[in-house]
């Protein structure tokens, strides 16, 4: 594992934990959430990868059926829970992608360094 891989790796763990303490450990559908899941998802919104208003603590079960199924209800029921208001302004920020590479080496540390100092 090269260097910009350990400090993604270390980034993503520090994400999860700022998800559950933003917004808690209960799945939109009720049940003990157990993932950090990205509302607009990482691999499509690199620049959303590491805002925790894209995170979603959700359980195995929503996060299964959302990920491979697509299911709009679980899509649906974080939207109600969340409100209107934090989906158009995550959906605003998911149209300003950043122009050019911007995943380097210092962007995760700079990430890094914001995770921490939030947490």
């Amino acid at each position: 594992m090269n260097a910009k891989q350990k400090i993604r790796k270390e980034c993503d763990k520090l994400w999860k934990e700022r998800v559950f303490e933003e917004w808690g450990d209960v799945c939109v559908c009720g049940q003990r959430a157990v993932q950090g899941h990205h509302f607009f998802p990482k691999g499509l919104y690199a620049h959303l990868r590491y805002e925790i208003e894209n995170g979603v603590p959700i359980c195995m079960r929503c996060h299964f059926i959302q990920k491979h199924m697509g299911d709009p209800a679980v899509v649906a029921g974080i939207i109600k829970a969340r409100g209107q208001k934090w989906y158009q302004d995550l959906l605003l920020k998911s149209r300003k992608r950043p122009t050019g590479t911007f995943i380097t080496l210092q962007y995760y540390e700079a990430i890094k360094k914001r995770l921490v100092e939030a947490g």
